[in-house]
């Protein structure tokens, strides 16, 4: 296994989480593979709407999501308490 992807799905919607490739992997479009066995899984369970987060300098995560119809709706501020 190259890459893995984590997906809820509930009452129309999927989010995807935790998208990630093994170092050594990169570039092989294992991430590719994982989201769209993702997004069939999602549509299978009647999602009509895939939602997914990503750092805002993640270029090669946005790349990916670009090629599979992603697109950015908002922006988000990650908030932590120290």
């Amino acid at each position: 296994m190259i890459s893995t992807a984590l997906g809820v799905a509930h009452e129309g919607h999927a989010v995807a989480e935790c998208v990630a490739t093994r170092e050594d992997a990169r570039g092989q479009r294992g991430a590719d593979a994982a989201m769209r066995a993702l997004m069939a899984w999602a549509v299978s369970l009647g999602a009509h709407c895939i939602g997914l987060q990503v750092v805002a300098d993640n270029a090669p995560a946005i790349a990916l999501y670009r090629r599979l119809g992603f697109e950015a709706v908002c922006e988000n501020r990650f908030w932590v308490k120290r």
